[in-house]
């Protein structure tokens, strides 16, 4: 004798979130970031650019960060590139 329970459960529709495909997390990963990076920038100021050390920064940078600074200079000593403060005016 066998005997057969059938009970029948509503289909519910799974959270949002689940019903994403794999391939789209990167996607929308991404455009979060974006639009949280951004509306962080708007409501913080940026940093001064004169009380930045430019030896903190990879060589590449330095010279980026060297052109818009009057604190410091780069000159080179014995074939070697060496950075200091300029004395205050």
């Amino acid at each position: 004798m066998c005997i057969n329970f059938r009970t029948e459960v509503p289909l519910e529709e799974p959270f949002v979130l689940f019903r994403i495909t794999f391939m789209y997390y990167l996607i929308i990963g991404f455009l979060i970031v974006i639009i949280v990076g951004m509306a962080v920038s708007l409501f913080t100021e940026a940093p001064n650019v004169e009380d930045m050390n430019p030896t903190l920064f990879s060589p590449v940078v330095r010279k980026y960060v060297l052109r818009k600074t009057q604190k410091y200079e780069m000159k080179v000593i014995n074939g070697k590139k060496v950075i200091y403060a300029c004395p205050p005016e």
